[in-house]
This record gives structure tokens, C-alpha cells and sequence, in this order.
């Protein structure tokens, strides 16, 4: 019996037993990943994603409305009692 290790030498490139090997592997996403990674063929992606690049930004970043718009600013009047549609004192006192 075999100790934990002592596996011996991998088999030999284009052999019967190699050719055997690399169908189970490539087979298998796991398996392929980590031989590509021992080969140096692929780096080791980061857990939780790509760690370079740009940051997009999250949900808040870019305004999804023109905040410029007349529309825009005549329904943030109208929500927040502003502008025309402002309440005002006087008239709630004669009704």
C-alpha cells in the first residue's frame, strides 16, 4: 500500500495512460482548471471576481433622469410643494 504522496511519476506525454488522463480532465471543469494552473497555462481568478479594471461605479453612480428637463423639475415642484405649486397661507385661511 501506498503512503499519502507517493504516487510516482506522472505518465508520459502522448502515451495510452496520459491520452486517458487528459479526456477525464478536460471532462471536468474543476479538474482542467487546476491543471492549467499547475501548467502556468492560467492565472487564479481572484474569489470574488476580476480585481483589476475599472470600478463601474455601483447603482447611484450616473443619473438615470435628465435633471435638467422641464418635466423633471415641474414633478419635483409638484412632490415637494414648490415653485406654482406651492401652498400658501393665505388662501387656506379664506376656505
Amino acid at each position: 500500500m501506498k503512503k499519502s504522496g507517493e504516487w510516482g511519476k506522472p505518465p508520459e506525454k502522448n502515451t495510452k495512460q496520459w491520452k486517458k488522463n487528459e479526456k477525464i480532465i478536460n471532462s471536468n471543469p474543476t479538474l482542467k482548471r487546476a491543471r492549467d494552473i499547475r501548467e502556468g497555462l492560467d492565472k487564479p481568478k481572484h474569489k470574488y471576481g476580476s480585481t483589476g479594471g475599472q470600478w463601474h461605479g455601483g447603482k447611484g453612480s450616473a443619473s438615470r433622469v435628465d435633471t435638467n428637463s422641464d418635466e423633471y423639475k415641474d414633478n419635483f415642484d409638484r412632490i415637494f410643494k414648490q415653485g406654482k405649486y406651492a401652498i400658501n397661507k393665505e388662501d387656506k385661511d379664506e376656505s
